[in-house]
């Protein structure tokens, strides 16, 4: 029978046997994998899924009520947290929030939400990287403390994405003075009005966690043309005790999950 004589060639020939297991075995596999990373992406494009991908965006909203969003930079997830079972968490806790009527800051344990604020952190502060050595070297810049938030979107275009809303403590201030009007506030699209409630949300956050925003001296310090001074390092440092607190609070109840948000201050 053939397949007799080709059972016993093989048999007899173990080295032949082992060198199509190492040459044909991986280049199956490596072709199956790259096979299903092609089908996966087609299909995130033709949904307008973008789970992988982070936007970082700046949000103003000026006295007049004039809301405005611009685009910072966009990257990868991976850019900024390279550890792709970090990336596959955060993306689970975004993925909670998806095809909600109401925006919701994305939230996780305070361990996970610690370690996710600084990566965003340090994202966002390259954005000012020239002009933190500008100030190095003592040349003229202007800088002012900002806070950031991250939340699970819709976009114009269609299809959900992370972004890491960026605002002065002022356009903070004034989200909250215009949430008593805000028949008052141009938006620049109508699903805007999104991003307005988020500015909401984070407002909420920092008072939370003893950010007080509706100071006169928290609202001159959101502003270009700051007066006033804020203790940055004390500010920064109530954010950090309220994670820390959250932390231990975590520990006795079950590990309740808090928003990802947190303060900086950037330069130009």
């Amino acid at each position: 029978m053939v397949e007799d004589y080709f059972a016993g060639l093989l048999s007899n020939n173990e080295e032949i046997v082992q060198v199509i297991g190492k040459v044909v075995a991986p280049s199956v596999v490596g072709g199956l994998t790259a096979l299903a990373v092609s089908w996966r992406a087609r299909r995130a494009w033709l949904q307008r899924q973008f789970f992988s991908r982070l936007n970082i965006s700046l949000t103003t909203l000026s006295k007049e009520g004039k809301l405005c969003l611009r685009t910072l930079k966009e990257t990868e997830l991976l850019n900024i947290m390279p550890n792709t079972y970090g990336v596959e968490l955060l993306t689970r806790q975004a993925r909670l929030h998806e095809a909600q009527d109401k925006p919701k800051l994305v939230a996780a344990s305070a361990e996970f939400a610690q370690l996710t604020q600084t990566a965003l952190m340090n994202a966002v502060s390259e954005l000012s990287s020239s002009a933190y050595i500008a100030r190095d070297l003592g040349r003229p810049t202007m800088c002012a403390p900002y806070s950031f938030g991250l939340v699970f979107e819709d976009g114009q275009a269609g299809g959900y994405k992370l972004r890491l809303v960026v605002a002065s403590l002022s356009t903070l201030r004034n989200a909250f003075i215009f949430s008593q009007n805000e028949s008052s506030i141009q938006y620049e699209a109508k699903m805007h009005d999104r991003r307005f409630r988020t500015l909401l949300l984070m407002h909420q956050a920092l008072s939370d966690r003893g950010l007080n925003l509706s100071s006169s001296k928290a609202a001159a310090i959101g502003g270009y043309h700051s007066t006033e001074k804020i203790d940055f390092a004390s500010a920064v440092t109530q954010i950090t005790i309220s994670n820390d607190a959250a932390k231990t609070k975590n520990k006795e109840e079950d590990e309740e999950e808090v928003p990802i948000l947190g303060l900086l201050e950037l330069c130009c």
